[in-house]
Order: structure tokens, then sequence, then C-alpha cells
């Protein structure tokens, strides 16, 4: 628990572990997670505010999924100016808008970027997150890897783009 006085500026934060064991501070960072929040909303002592806590309540994890994807070579060490991976960004062109939950794009537009693995080198990691990564466990390895082709090729900026070899997701 973390507990502030907040009438008095300069009175340290107590953070109270769970041994019972206390800790006074001036400061203190918390990095705990969205589910640590949502799971013990009395963490905060005096609790958070009812804007922090409505936030913390609407706040999802939505969905997530990794796509790795094998290469014959690692054709992105041979573009120019070489690269370790592409970061993606799809602008709606009519809202300026990043947010893809339209089912009329293609599920790569949620795509957030391809990682090259340094372990494996002729392997890239495709991340997805948001509402059409769960769409991804419905297609084919073949209907990825041409989509895959795609995706690098418009932000690759170049039309030999080989096609991958294998897919694991």
């Amino acid at each position: 628990m973390i507990h502030f006085e907040p009438s008095i500026l300069l009175l340290p934060v107590t953070v109270r572990c769970g041994d019972g064991d206390t800790f006074k501070a001036r400061h203190v960072i918390f990095t705990g997670s969205l589910g640590v929040l949502k799971a013990r909303p009395s963490f905060f002592d005096p609790p958070l505010s009812t804007k922090k806590r409505q936030a913390i309540e609407k706040a999802g994890f939505g969905s997530t999924c990794k796509i790795f994807l094998q290469f014959e070579r690692p054709f992105w060490e041979e573009l120019e100016p070489p690269t370790d991976g592409f970061q993606t960004l799809w602008l709606n062109r009519q809202t300026e808008s990043a947010v893809v939950e339209d089912s009329n794009v293609p599920w790569y537009r949620s795509a957030l970027g391809l990682d090259a693995i340094r372990t494996h080198k002729n392997t890239l990691v495709l991340w997805l997150a948001g509402p059409r990564a769960a769409e991804v466990d419905g297609l084919s390895d073949e209907q990825i890897k041409q989509d895959v082709v795609e995706l690098l090729r418009k932000f690759a900026v170049s039309s030999s783009i080989p096609k991958p070899v294998r897919v694991m997701r």
C-alpha cells in the first residue's frame, strides 16, 4: 500500500510492504501493471481521484499477437540503407487517425512493426495489437506470407521483397 498525506507537501510518502515493513520517501515511482491497479483499487491511501480510477477501469488489455517470419536470407540487411526492422504507422486519410478498426482494411494494417531477431539471423517478428490481432488465427500461412510481402513492400519501399519461407504464430 502507498500512503501519502496530500495536505502536507514535503511530508514523506509511506510505502507499506506485504511483510509489514514500511519505508518513507519523498518520491515514489510506482510501475505496477494495469492488472494490479484493476485488482487492487485500494492500493493508494487516500484513494486516487475519481477521474484516475475511472480511467483505470475503462482501460483494456486488448489483443496482441506475434508472428515470426523466417526468410531464406536477411534481405533487410541488403536494403539501402540497411535496417534491423520496420515500424509502421498508417493514417486514415479521412480522419487522420492511426486507429485501425475498420474491417474493410487488411489485417496487417494493425501491425506495429517488424523487428529482426538477432539470435535468428533470417527471422523477423511482426507485432500486432488491437481488435484485428485475433483475426490472424483464421488465416492460412500462405495468406500471411502474401500479406507480409505486401506490407514490407510498402514500408521498405522495395519491390524485391522475398516471400517468407516459414510462418510461426
